[in-house]
């Protein structure tokens, strides 16, 4: 599910963009990025459970928002997966 901030469409390097993701079984992740200068896009992703905050990782500059999007989903269920391994999340 995309948070309300994002359109799809490039970012000046100020502003920031939230997207949000339902990761299954109460746990939740939302993505806060940036634009870099050079055109990448980097930011942090917070992981929540039930609502509670449960960890924050860091992505990497990525080519494209698509790209930080993707990498951000993919180690959020990586992160829920070896936290709860009965709630296996496909990637």
């Amino acid at each position: 599910m995309l948070g309300p901030h994002w359109s799809g469409e490039t970012l000046r390097p100020d502003e920031a963009t939230e997207i949000a993701v339902d990761l299954r079984g109460g746990w939740s992740c939302a993505f806060h990025f940036k634009q870099t200068a050079s055109g990448s896009y980097a930011g942090v992703a917070e992981i929540a459970h039930h609502g509670r905050r449960r960890g924050s990782l860091v992505i990497m500059q990525q080519p494209s928002l698509d790209a930080a999007v993707a990498r951000a989903k993919l180690r959020a269920k990586q992160f829920v997966s070896s936290r709860s391994p009965l709630a296996h999340i496909p990637t």
